[in-house]
């Protein structure tokens, strides 16, 4: 079962923690990863390693694969995504149109569309094309992320000038509608998210910078620490009028979104 910490005894939330860490060792290192370099990697048991696998399976989030390479014991069994069930949902927005796409666990795009609208039927269109994802693959749908212009702390539009929004309880909207947990992100944040995750082992800072319809900043670091002081020198020097909160480059899925995404949907 997937849900938030909220509510969980101590023992539950140490095991849904656990459950992540393991989750990401397997999505760092597909195909080569092993119930026995779970275990190595994170020090739990040899059978609670095991334990967290086959919750893992039966949850569709990962699959096993061939076997490893023999060390001169048993041949231990490989683990990769699994890309064959969940999906992600992916939400560009921007103030003529927004881009959708469904993403596998593996990154792999599932499908993709586009709708465009006026200002005065975006809300109307929007709704619509979410009803009609959730039509099509709510039974898959693990998460959302919905990436957008403005100032966001993840569940409200704080405010957006370039599409007239503020204070608006986006994520609670869609979330009624997709029966899945959404994710709220500032649209350059998300590119900064995803420059960093192209590299295989982030590290160090990586100032992004955006020249659109406005002038946009994302600060990452891996490890994904906040700096708001180093943030606030930024600003300063480079006269933005505003800079984004700086952005983990630490991911769960391949980059983007679908790391976003995927952080947002925690297991129990």
């Amino acid at each position: 079962m997937l849900s938030t910490d909220d509510g969980l005894d101590t023992q539950a939330s140490v095991r849904r923690a656990n459950l992540r860490r393991a989750l990401q060792l397997v999505f760092r290192n597909p195909g080569t990863q092993t119930r026995a370099g779970i275990a190595r990697s994170t020090g739990l048991t040899a059978a609670t390693a095991s334990s967290l696998v086959a919750e893992l399976i039966e949850n569709r989030l990962i699959v096993e694969g061939e076997q490893a390479a023999s060390t001169g014991g048993k041949r231990a069994t490989t683990l990769s995504v699994d890309a064959s069930h969940h999906v992600i949902l992916v939400l560009v927005i921007q103030p003529r149109h927004a881009d959708i796409a469904l993403v596998a666990l593996d990154g792999t795009e599932v499908d993709g569309r586009r709708v465009s609208y006026s200002v005065e039927d975006r809300d109307r269109t929007l709704d619509d094309a979410v009803s009609a994802v959730a039509e099509e693959f709510g039974g898959r749908l693990l998460a959302a992320g919905v990436q957008l212009p403005g100032t966001t702390d993840g569940r409200v539009v704080l405010e957006s000038v370039q599409l007239k929004w503020q204070n608006v309880p986006l994520a609670e909207r869609f979330e009624r509608v997709l029966g899945a947990p959404v994710l709220l992100i500032n649209d350059v944040d998300a590119e900064a998210i995803a420059e960093a995750g192209m590299e295989e082992s982030p590290s160090g800072y990586r100032l992004f910078i955006h020249l659109g319809g406005g002038v946009g900043g994302g600060l990452s670091r891996a490890g994904g620490a906040l700096f708001d002081e180093l943030r606030t020198r930024l600003a300063e020097r480079l006269s933005f009028h505003r800079i984004p909160a700086l952005v983990p480059a630490e991911l769960s899925g391949n980059a983007g979104l679908l790391g976003a995404a995927l952080r947002a949907r925690e297991l129990t």
